[in-house]
């Protein structure tokens, strides 16, 4: 299928192709005061949203309709739902956390799938679980799962190894893809395309969080918002600009954390703080890493999104590129917001989320959108030309947010602190 050309505008550019992986203990910032470290963004507000000064850092939030005001309830941001489906969706089962699992390339909606275990994906493909060998797997035939050795699997295509620590493998549609996110293995992957920054993927933007230890986000790429608690969703915390709860390590990560730490600002006590940033750069169309490790403590609610610009939720859209909800730290959810038939809200059984780091990518093409970790396909969504995935223009959030509708009850002290890890942010362009 011919895909659109992106659209991109240059809102703010941090160009980096540095692929390393970045390793080192982790530097905190708790010797410092607890009202001290304030950083400024030094910048607007994007995009019509308003300021938020109740911590006195000159922080800045929202774009295009983002909910900024002091205590005030967001009403065009409404808690979410699971369980939405699309045409000729192919739900894996639910809780096969030790099982491989198969998953159909119409619009997988709702239900679980199993990325922890051997599985495979194909059209009206079966499964055989087969670990500690290769296979090979594809439209109408057989999937084998390839847990430690190099496979393939996929649809009109020969696709890669599951997890494979040393294996090299290839996976994708219509395409040579490579394999996933091993420690030795070559890595490729693209969506009728070959990717590992080849011809048909360009790097646009990029954040490498190559900062020096306990500075905050660099405000040339990234506003920093500060609601207060139950802005959206009945969330806890409140958001700041403190390098305590946004900070670099020096180690090349950027790290968003949660605390339980009483902290006082303007007169008003909060108990939980955190880190929220919206990104200035805005695009249509293309590919997005993150490279993340996210937090363990029951009750957190980190996320990586793209939100449209448009002034109300959903119509303006949202993807989900991963959203970990608090009390299940086995799984995470990739989902769609815009309104429409198409939206999806698909649960991805994966506990290896809070031990390591690994790469959730999107990849976004003018009537679909295909999900990915560590370059395994595990949702995709289709739109039309009526949706705002169609017409919008997004920016990336990166937030953890504490307790809430999603969130739910949040752990003891032992909980604390709540921390996402980050080590890049990449977004490509089809050349």
């Amino acid at each position: 299928m011919k895909r659109a050309l992106p659209l991109v505008v240059f809102v703010a550019l941090g160009l980096s192709a540095g692929c390393a992986v970045k390793g080192g203990g982790l530097k905190t910032p708790d010797d410092l005061p607890a009202g001290g470290g304030v950083m400024s963004t030094g910048g607007a507000a994007a995009s019509g949203g308003a300021l938020d000064m109740g911590d006195g850092s000159g922080g800045v939030s929202g774009n295009d309709g983002e909910p900024v005001t002091s205590g005030g309830a967001d009403s065009d941001v409404a808690p979410r739902s699971g369980g939405s489906s699309g045409s000729d969706a192919l739900a894996v089962a639910d809780g096969a956390s030790g099982s491989g699992g198969s998953s159909g390339s119409d619009a997988i909606a709702g239900a679980d799938v199993v990325l922890s275990s051997g599985g495979s994906s194909g059209n009206d493909a079966g499964t055989i679980d087969a670990p500690q060998s290769g296979g090979s797997s594809g439209s109408d035939a057989e999937a084998v799962d390839a847990s430690q050795s190099g496979g393939s699997s996929g649809n009109d295509a020969s696709p890669g190894a599951d997890l494979a620590s040393d294996g090299v493998g290839t996976s994708g549609r219509d395409a040579g893809l490579g394999a996933n996110d091993g420690a030795s293995s070559d890595r490729a992957s693209g969506n009728d395309a070959g990717f590992d920054a080849g011809p048909n993927w360009q790097l646009i933007w990029s954040d490498e969080f190559n900062e020096p230890n306990l500075t905050g986000a660099a405000t040339s790429n990234w506003n920093v918002v500060t609601w207060e608690p139950n802005t959206v969703n009945g969330e806890q915390q409140k958001y700041t600009a403190r390098v305590q709860n946004i900070f670099h390590d020096g180690q090349g990560h950027l790290v968003l954390r949660g605390l339980n730490t009483p902290w006082t600002n303007n007169g008003t006590t909060y108990q939980y703080t955190s880190g929220r940033l919206h990104g200035k750069f805005q695009f249509s169309f293309g590919r997005v890493e993150v490279r993340a490790k996210l937090p363990a403590g029951k009750g957190s609610f980190p996320a990586i999104l793209l939100m449209g610009t448009g002034a109300n939720w959903p119509q303006s859209g949202e993807i989900g590129m991963m959203e970990q909800w608090g009390q299940d730290k086995s799984s995470l959810y990739c989902s769609t917001y815009s309104g429409s038939s198409g939206d999806i809200n698909q649960k991805v059984t994966f506990p290896n989320a809070i031990t390591d780091f690994h790469v959730y990518a999107l990849e976004w093409y003018s009537d679909h959108i295909v999900f990915f970790i560590d370059d395994v396909q595990v949702a995709q969504s289709s739109f039309d030309t009526t949706s705002p995935f169609y017409t919008g223009e997004f920016y990336i959030v990166l937030d953890v947010a504490i307790g809430g509708t999603m969130g739910g009850t949040i752990g003891d002290a032992s909980a604390f602190p709540m921390d996402m890890m980050l080590d890049y942010v990449r977004v490509y362009s089809q050349s």
